[in-house]
């Protein structure tokens, strides 16, 4: 008498119901990561069209139609003046640093009348304030070197951990006024 030896059972030999589950189970998993591809494709497609914009990307665009220019005009003026720091003497440096802070002085004095009324005219606004901090500091400036000499260091207002310029250069540069930023010239 032979006895038979069991033999393992084959792949082919497994129950019917276990080869269907994991053909589903990757074709779930295989469309989990097409769609998931889709979107992030889509995501990128959507940033790169230029249709998303930054929070404080302003949509009444009126004032900032009419600002640029009176920006523009400012930092011509500002261009006509020495830099700073190609000044000999301290006095001079002084003077062109005066000079352009009555120049932008005067630039934000020409934005305000502009400033709509409506709810954008308010971050508008904020950002004028910002303009009028900034030219203080400026000022500020000038008269701690009048009184302490030329070892004085131009000190900004922090906002939010950083210079108060450049929330006014960021507003700036989302809002396309790229010449009513400030001019880093202090």
């Amino acid at each position: 008498m032979s006895t038979a030896t069991p033999t393992p059972p084959t792949q082919s030999e497994d129950t019917p119901g276990e080869g269907r589950a994991a053909r589903w189970a990757l074709r779930i998993l295989m469309g989990v990561a097409a769609a998931s591809s889709l979107v992030w494709v889509g995501a990128i497609l959507f940033a790169s069209t230029g249709t998303a914009r930054p929070d404080d990307f302003l949509g009444d665009r009126r004032f900032f139609d009419a600002a640029e220019p009176v920006c523009d005009r400012a930092r011509d003026d500002l261009e006509d003046l020495p830099r700073p720091e190609d000044t000999v003497r301290p006095e001079e440096r002084l003077d062109v640093i005066r000079r352009s802070t009555d120049r932008l002085e005067e630039m934000v004095e020409e934005l305000r009348p502009l400033v709509p009324d409506n709810q954008d005219g308010k971050a508008i606004s904020l950002w004028l304030d910002h303009w009028g901090i900034h030219l203080d500091d400026r000022r500020d400036f000038m008269s701690r070197v009048e009184r302490r000499g030329t070892d004085e260091r131009f000190l900004e207002t922090t906002l939010d951990g950083g210079q108060i310029s450049s929330s006014i250069n960021r507003f700036a540069d989302v809002n396309e006024m790229p010449s009513c930023g400030t001019p880093g010239d202090v």
